[in-house]
């Protein structure tokens, strides 16, 4: 023990089995419990979180929703939190909230069942090396050797660099069950055909602009699903994104256009497989309504597709972005530590921008898009340009204001008071991604939520001047 003091080891167990509580009574077998416990000679508080989801939509923790449990520090120092009645399969992460760290991750999201108990080991904060043990650990490890091993792979070629991921994947077939299996192929295969779409959609757009590039250079990841076992589909936290991807890119090959969300909606209602067609539409709403000018209207046919109770709960609370609702009632601190509340602006347009430090698209919009709308009215006293950072260390926020790159000091910049993602007014718009621009009307109901228009200065201003007439 001595010796893991003096090199700085971090152990993190967790421990995921069914459990007899205080009162001798089992738990059904069905629920589980995780415990995770940090030892190390490293006084600090640090803010680490567990974070479980059966439904994932993408490998992003921002952008799912998680059972969340915060790790608390008994008096030998180690962190312990338990999280119970988890009734299936998911992912599982951990991540360290500390205001220097913001979000690290310790855990990227892994796949995890019913009955493992893993024992993390971590030689620094830093997470860059971890070694598992226990029931299993296999596809823990399996996971984690094989991203370390494939980010090495400095091939050009996605279908060589996926057939390098799973072979390496294949060596650690034997830790794992057949499904486990199964789950992380889907999962990898679904990564890198992404990354394939996603290169396809450059070629379709340079093809769109006349430029001289051969079709020819475009993947066919048709086969690619073929690879993956059907009933991993529904689980798989990187299937989702691959699978619109390749949608919206088969749609605009056919029909040479996909300017709109809707045109190419019919392809995903068309998914033969009821609980594959009802995540991915789902998905399409947690992962694409950034992407979505018209989300009210398909927001609106997607309920009447859904029938499962999870993805429809998960899409309703969409509707508090929906066109003419009313804004949420914020009451948020300024620099000065002031609060300032939505009713304030009462007869005003309402221009909001969300980010964080450290977003740089969040950067390259105000730089090349808010800053010029702001130059535009700044002797228009009938908008307001607020902006709302989800930074969760204040200072950290302060010195972002100081900087310029995100906002001026013109506009009234608030933040969510050290909560971060976890404050109200993120839940309530189910912001998951950044930049997030609104637009609110005088009356203080939601004229356009973060549309491609309210993007780009020349249509935003255009909504904006058609907002002030009124």
């Amino acid at each position: 023990m001595k010796k893991c003091i003096n090199n700085k080891i971090f152990i993190v167990l967790i421990s995921i089995c069914a459990i007899v509580n205080v009162s001798g009574r089992a738990q059904s077998k069905k629920e589980m419990i995780i415990k995770l416990n940090i030892n190390s000679d490293d006084h600090s508080n640090r803010d680490y979180y567990v974070y479980f989801t059966s439904i994932a939509y993408n490998d992003n923790i921002r952008n799912n929703e998680f059972n969340k449990v915060k790790l608390k520090k008994n008096k030998r120092g180690n962190y312990t939190a338990r999280l119970i009645s988890m009734r299936q399969p998911g992912y599982v992460s951990i991540v360290d909230k500390s205001p220097e760290n913001n979000l690290a991750v310790v855990l990227p999201m892994s796949f995890i069942e019913l009955g493992d108990s893993i024992e993390i080991m971590s030689k620094n904060t830093k997470y860059d090396s971890l070694i598992f043990a226990g029931k299993g650990a296999g596809k823990f490890t399996a996971k984690y050797q094989s991203d370390v091993e494939g980010s090495k792979d400095t091939t050009s070629n996605s279908m060589v660099k996926l057939s390098h991921y799973l072979s390496l994947l294949n060596n650690y077939k034997h830790q794992m069950s057949p499904y486990e299996y199964e789950v992380l192929k889907t999962d990898a295969i679904s990564d890198y055909g992404e990354q394939m779409e996603k290169f396809n959609t450059e070629i379709l757009e340079a093809i769109d602009r006349n430029e001289p590039v051969a079709k020819d250079y475009l993947y066919n990841t048709t086969s690619l699903e073929n690879a993956m076992s059907t009933n991993t589909l529904t689980i798989s936290k990187n299937f989702p994104n691959y699978k619109l991807l390749k949608l919206r890119n088969d749609y605009k090959f056919r029909y040479k256009t996909v300017s709109d969300t809707a045109l190419y909606w019919h392809s995903i209602k068309l998914i033969k497989n009821t609980a594959i067609r009802e995540k991915i539409i789902t998905s399409l709403f947690v992962n694409w309504s950034f992407k979505m000018p018209n989300e009210s209207i398909i927001l609106e046919d997607a309920l009447k597709e859904l029938k499962n109770i999870n993805y429809v709960n998960r899409l309703k609370a969409f509707n508090a972005r929906n066109v003419g609702s009313y804004a949420y009632d914020f009451n948020l601190p300024d620099k000065n530590g002031k609060f300032v509340d939505a009713a304030s602006f009462k007869g005003k347009v309402l221009f909001i921008d969300f980010w964080y430090t450290g977003c740089t698209n969040c950067a390259s919009f105000y730089a090349n898009e808010v800053s010029k709308i702001e130059e535009h009215y700044k002797n228009d006293s009938s908008i307001v340009f607020v902006t709302v950072s989800i930074d969760k260390s204040r200072d950290k926020w302060l010195r972002s204001l100081k900087s310029m790159l995100y906002t001026s000091a013109s506009a009234i910049n608030l933040y969510t008071d050290g909560q971060a993602s976890d404050h109200e007014i993120i839940k309530h718009y189910q912001i998951t991604a950044y930049p997030q621009p609104i637009l609110i009307d005088k009356t203080g109901k939601i004229y356009n939520f973060n549309s491609s228009l309210l993007r780009h200065y020349n249509t935003a201003i255009q909504l904006i001047d058609n907002l002030i007439k009124q």
